[in-house]
């Protein structure tokens, strides 16, 4: 056995020297480990400079790191650490140092072995090689004989290490904790001079110009600074634009915007400002506008009109949704949109004095209207918010025109819509209208068109008095004729060989857009003045008034017909005085809106304005027209429509059948000359 003073100062070399191979092993681990830190953390800031860096690569780095310091710990600190160092072994370190003993020890140590083959050796010899050996190895120091360069080394690797880790923890605390903490995979934001962070809305108009604005805070805020904003459309290449200071948003952050020209694709956007830049990448996505594509109206008629099967009122059809309605009336206005909206707001615009001639007379109310608009405009045009009580019902908005918002009727929909209805009482000062809509983004129509709205009275029924027609007997009719060839102008009232005056037959046809009421039939009788030949009747006769019955449709007479007068299945001697459809006809929808009739009027028993009786004799003339009235009850807002006028001079028999026969050769003249005229043209055929 080896002497146990030689086994402990080999013992003190062998735990010497295990410590030096601690601290080389452990400064070379902590060195590598540094610098693949500090490369992974300068990695991570590059790439974050430019883009966020991807979290498989900094993940990447992380197990990396994790398995690089393991596997260095195994072949640099561990491996070397428990490494067997036999006495053996170290003995010969020793005698490397100490040549003077001169093998001495490493023979002590190896005849000492269990194993060791001493047979054939004298025991005494070994024993006093022993003792010798132990008396030259007490003044010999083992720990110094390991190789203490390596602490020299091992410094030397850790220096720059803590000296570059030290430097880095005073000049940029925040910065290199932050590295640190992102290279544990923790998502903590780089520190930098400028922060941005996107502040636009995601969607946006088609084909409208994009304004990215991005708040901006930090250190190295300046209004003087320019960066870049960039997008990447969905389809084409990247485009860059430059972003620039816009606003202060508040005291520590100001907006920055780039305007992006107008597009119709989605795309993605960051920006880049000194060394900020947005986080992650925003978002655009384009969606159209609402637009309404279908507007149409109609004025709500008064009860005196009637009502449908249904109960409701008839309605007028406004031809391209401009209003024409009477006075307390009201109108129905329907506006359709390619997309569903959320809001519709129909706008009535007008000015607020009812009499723009006599602006004097204006009340008080008119005229804090208008000083409340001109505030509002001026408000709005200097860009200052004009509060929410400021004007209630009236917008600053001027149409050029002297033109303000009366009234604004608003409808908010709880589930989006295509289809919005307003209806509204119809007034004087309101001249205009228009539909704006907004969608479920807040998008509202672009330029909406304005339509008219015009308050007028009630226009008169037209009346129009229909050709007069003669039938000669039927020896006179020829093949092919019909009741529409026989039509004459200017036929004459003939006595009869008892000098009894005839009648005259009246047919009229009549329409009226709110219906018709009653009709009456005016004349006058222009006695002929001896040895006057004046063709046209004095005016200063009075007019005398017959009023016309009205017939009502019954199935025995058929539809009426308003180009005759009368109803279809009635003969050639029916009188129907007046008539006026229950059932209107196109374009009328409203009841008794049509009519007309055909009538004799009898000249023999007339009476005039003293109830005296009117002898016709040969040269008087009988002046007449007929008068509808509309349908209102009100008698003060009755209208009635006039016929022109036409005179019937009184002539004997003999001249009456003179007429006859010169209007039936011009007829027949006419009708030679027309087939002339067509058989040159079918000849050039």
């Amino acid at each position: 056995m080896v002497p146990a003073t030689i086994r402990k100062q080999l013992g003190r070399l062998r735990r010497r020297e295990k410590l030096l191979r601690l601290a080389w092993g452990a400064s070379r681990w902590l060195a590598l480990a540094a610098a693949v830190l500090a490369l992974a953390c300068l990695t991570d800031w590059l790439i974050d400079r430019v883009r966020d860096t991807p979290w498989p690569l900094r993940a990447f780095m992380s197990f990396f790191q994790v398995g690089l310091w393991a596997t260095a710990a195994f072949f640099l600190v561990l491996r070397p650490l428990f490494a067997r160092l036999s006495d053996s072994k170290l003995a010969l370190w020793v005698e490397g140092k100490a040549p003077h003993l001169e093998h001495r020890l490493i023979s002590t140590v190896q005849f000492h072995q269990p194993a060791a083959k001493t047979e054939g050796m004298s025991r005494e010899l070994i024993a006093a090689v022993a003792r010798e050996t132990e008396q030259l190895t007490a003044a010999v120091n083992f720990p110094a004989v390991a190789d203490h360069r390596r602490l020299k080394w091992s410094g030397a690797a850790v220096a720059p290490v803590l000296l570059a880790a030290l430097l880095a923890l005073v000049l940029m605390p925040n910065l290199l904790m932050t590295l640190l903490a992102r290279q544990l995979l923790n998502d903590v934001p780089i520190p930098r001079s400028i922060y941005l962070r996107p502040d636009t809305a995601e969607v946006w108009p088609s084909g409208e110009e994009v304004v990215l604005r991005f708040r901006v805070w930090g250190s190295g805020l300046d209004p003087d600074i320019v960066g870049r904003a960039y997008v990447s459309p969905i389809y084409g290449p990247m485009e860059s634009y430059e972003l620039v200071y816009e606003a202060m948003a508040t005291a520590e952050e100001a907006i920055f915007a780039a305007r992006v020209r107008p597009l119709s694709v989605d795309f993605t956007y960051g920006a880049e400002l000194l060394d900020g830049r947005t986080p992650s990448s925003g978002r655009i996505h384009f969606e159209p506008r609402p637009a309404v594509v279908r507007q149409e109206a109609w004025v709500v008629l008064p009860a005196y009109c009637g009502s449908q099967a249904d109960g409701s009122p008839y309605e007028l059809p406004q031809p391209r949704g401009e209003i024409v309605g009477l006075s307390g009336l009201s109108a129905r206005v329907t506006a359709g949109t390619q997309k569903p909206v959320k809001e519709a707001v129909l706008e009535l615009l007008g000015t607020p004095y009812p009499d723009l001639s006599q602006p004097s007379r204006e009340s008080a109310a008119q005229r804090s209207a208008v000083e409340a608009v001109t505030t509002a405009s001026a408000l709005a045009l200097a860009g200052a918010p004009s509060g929410a009580g400021l004007l209630e019902g009236v917008s600053a908005l001027v149409a050029g025109r002297g033109e303000v918002v009366l009234r604004r009727l608003r409808q908010t929909f709880r589930a989006p819509v295509t289809e919005a209805h307003w209806t509204f009482e119809l007034r004087p000062t309101e001249t205009r209208y228009r539909i704006h809509v907004v969608d479920q983004y807040d998008f509202a129509n672009a330029a909406p068109a304005l339509r008219s709205v015009a308050v007028v009275p009630e226009r008169a029924p037209q009346v129009a008095l229909l050709r007069e027609r003669f039938l000669p007997p039927k020896a006179f009719l020829t093949k092919g004729a019909n009741e529409e060839d026989f039509e004459v102008d200017g036929m004459p009232l003939a006595l009869d060989e008892e000098g009894n005056p005839g009648s005259i037959r009246i047919a009229y046809t009549v329409s009226g857009p709110y219906g018709l009421g009653r009709a009456q039939l005016r004349y006058r009788v222009h006695k002929k003045v001896e040895g006057s030949q004046q063709e046209t009747p004095p005016a200063d006769d009075p007019w005398l008034t017959l009023p016309l019955i009205e017939v009502k449709e019954s199935p025995k007479g058929g539809p009426f017909d308003l180009a005759r007068g009368v109803f279809t299945d009635t003969d050639e001697k029916e009188q129907v005085p007046f008539h006026a459809l229950a059932v209107p006809r196109p374009p009328f929808v409203v009841p008794r809106s049509q009519g007309g009739g055909r009538f004799e009027f009898e000249t023999a028993n007339l009476l005039d304005a003293k109830g005296e009786k009117i002898v016709l004799k040969a040269g008087d003339q009988v002046e007449f027209f007929v008068e509808v009235f509309n349908r209102n009850p009100d008698r003060a807002e009755a209208v009635a429509g006039r016929s022109e006028t036409r005179v019937k001079t009184v002539v004997t028999a003999e001249e009456f059948v003179r007429w006859v026969l010169d209007t039936l050769q011009e007829e027949s003249r006419l009708r030679q000359l027309e087939q002339r005229q067509r058989g040159v043209f079918d000849a050039k055929q």
